[in-house]
């Protein structure tokens, strides 16, 4: 018989930055070395963005607003939280780009259209699916949270703090949060531009993408729904490139 009390006594690891920064830093070696040496420098250069953010952050602040996870027992109902962020994501995206770019072929409730634009940021690795969902729907992911909406979202929180004299409420929308947010999606919106040469439309489900992130690292004051959403959204669009659907 299984005992079901033992089951629910499970004691979760949970996912420290230190554990954070060892699998991304193997990842990315043997990215490096075997397959793809120009994708994996530019992750390298994220990550040690991301490790000197992380570092200046702790010092001057004796602590992590943001870390990857607080507590284990909430995993499932962030899963939950990232799905249903992911649908608000679609149901915006396909309004908002119909709205601004009424030439395009996306109509309302075209889901599938959205998803097609974002394939241009999501290229198939290597040509495997075993191997794009690893790279592109497991580490990049999580790389590029850690830094645009965790390291630099907290860093910017911090700074404003520092000019203003005046402590930055997360649990209350203030034009202070909003500019971080706004700084954080911009961010993002030109890495994109830079490194994946992303055109108009898709850049600008992108900063819609970044914006969802955002509010979500500061309703949950961790990184771990954030990353669910970018893994669904990115593994979405890998099998939606091997015609899965």
């Amino acid at each position: 018989m299984v005992n079901l009390r033992r089951l629910t006594n499970i004691k979760f690891t949970k996912i420290t930055t230190e554990n954070y920064f060892t699998w991304i830093i193997i990842s990315l070696g043997v990215l490096y070395l075997v397959f793809n040496t120009k994708l994996a420098t530019i992750y390298h250069i994220i990550l040690g963005a991301d490790f000197i953010l992380y570092y200046f952050n702790y010092r001057n602040d004796k602590v992590i607003q943001f870390p990857l996870e607080r507590r284990t027992d909430n995993r499932l109902k962030s899963l939950v939280t990232a799905v249903i962020a992911y649908g608000v994501f679609l149901i915006i995206s396909t309004v908002l780009v119909k709205f601004v770019a009424p030439m395009s072929a996306v109509g309302v409730g075209d889901y599938m259209s959205i998803i097609k634009l974002m394939s241009t940021s999501v290229p198939i690795f290597a040509g495997s699916l075993v191997l794009s969902e690893y790279a592109f729907g497991m580490m990049i992911p999580t790389v590029e949270s850690s830094l645009f909406f965790g390291r630099l979202l907290e860093k910017i929180i911090s700074v404003i703090e520092r000019r203003t004299g005046v402590k930055v409420s997360l649990e209350h929308p203030s034009a202070s949060l909003v500019f971080a947010v706004l700084f954080c999606m911009a961010f993002f919106v030109i890495y994109h531009l830079g490194s994946k040469g992303l055109a108009n439309v898709p850049l600008l489900v992108t900063g819609v993408f970044a914006v969802i992130s955002c509010i979500l690292v500061l309703k949950d004051k961790e990184l771990k729904s954030c990353i669910l959403l970018h893994v669904i959204s990115n593994s979405i669009v890998i099998l939606s490139s091997f015609k899965f659907f």
